[in-house]
């Protein structure tokens, strides 16, 4: 009987990371974490165990030092920390190594045939540095290694790309070969977009810009201060924690002070400020995509545009209105969907190989 190759997918990005860990009959385990690794000391856990008080968090250690990575990091947390990753140091810091090994440790197999990782548009030139730096046998702590036996490295917003081709099936694929494409991917830092023809990328007409959630996050914190430092009822308020913003635009609800105030709209009331954030995200998302029409035209020759990344709808009404004769595609799972991608993609061409050495 043939060995079954295994195939997994690892996106690191600028505000979360994701990783296949395994298949069901009803798809891909994926588990999604903030990209926040956070530096412990040894004599606050044990790397006896990849548990500490029922976290869903594990631990690995980068050089000197050991890294907490998960789902649950944000408790141990200094609540001032934010994601540390930036372009020009995106694959050398100690923290990139730190999530890479944290996203390997929650895959539980120890021998991976083919892993597949994602870079943004930018540093894709550095696609051999991260294939070296991610192939081979990895110690991950508790007595654990790993080995990567190949790695297959392409750009994020490919991921989202293939993931929408997986959504409509084979007949959408078979579209989709013949047709000019794009795929935009805003995410924590930056706002990537791809041009293909089919899965084959227009370099020319691709990039990034810095104008992802971060910046949305800062300019409606700022909007905020701005209007709660002028209202008595929230007193030496000094600063809007973006943290705060953060979680409001998860749930829809900004909780200040004790108060929860809808949000990004808020009619106000007696103890609450009225607000409308929806100027302050507008102005980031419009900045990013203006310059994306920049470099990609006014989309006469595309056949589709695509948007995936967790901030997907906050940047549909910017695009809408700089390409108002296309229709927007979100996908579903715009979060998920660039490891969702890596994951069918890194599947396909595994079957590929195997046929190519049956031959």
């Amino acid at each position: 009987m043939a060995k079954k190759h295994i195939v997994r997918s690892i996106e690191i990005g600028y505000g979360t990371t994701s990783s296949v860990t395994g298949e069901t009959n009803e798809g891909f385990v994926i588990r999604t974490y903030p990209s926040v690794p956070v530096a412990v000391s040894h004599n606050i856990q044990s790397l006896g165990g990849d548990i500490l008080s029922s976290r869903k968090t594990v631990f690995v250690p980068v050089g000197e030092n050991i890294y907490e990575v998960g789902e649950d990091v944000q408790a141990s947390a200094d609540p001032r920390s934010t994601r540390v990753l930036n372009t020009e140091g995106y694959i050398d810091s100690e923290r990139y190594k730190a999530l890479f090994l944290g996203a390997l440790k929650m895959i539980p197999d120890d021998e991976i045939d083919l892993l597949v990782c994602g870079l943004p548009v930018s540093v894709m030139p550095r696609k051999e540095e991260l294939q070296k730096m991610v192939e081979g046998e990895h110690y991950l702590g508790d007595g654990r290694k790993v080995q990567v036996n190949s790695a297959w490295i392409i750009a994020q917003p490919l991921g989202g790309l293939l993931a929408y081709a997986r959504e409509g099936g084979q007949d959408r694929f078979k579209e989709m070969k013949q047709e000019n494409l794009l795929v935009v991917d805003p995410g924590y830092l930056t706002v990537d977009w791809l041009v293909t023809r089919g899965l084959m990328a227009n370099e020319n007409r691709s990039g990034d810009f810095e104008g992802g959630m971060s910046k949305i996050l800062q300019k409606v914190a700022d909007a905020a201060f701005k209007k709660f430092s002028t209202d008595t009822r929230f007193k030496r308020i000094k600063e809007v924690n973006v943290e705060l913003i953060d979680q409001a635009f998860i749930t829809g609800k900004l909780k200040l002070f004790g108060h929860k105030m809808d949000f990004p709209i808020h009619k106000g009331d007696e103890r609450t400020p009225a607000f409308d954030f929806t100027d302050a995200i507008n102005s980031v998302a419009e900045d990013a995509v203006t310059a994306l029409v920049n470099r990609v035209g006014d989309a006469q020759d595309l056949d589709r545009i695509i948007v995936v990344g967790g901030p997907a709808k906050l940047y549909v009404h910017a695009l809408q209105k700089a390409f108002p004769n296309h229709e927007i595609q979100v996908l579903k799972d715009s979060l998920r969907a660039n490891v969702i991608g890596f994951q069918e993609g890194g599947k396909q061409r595994m079957r590929a190989l195997a046929r190519q050495a049956a031959k």
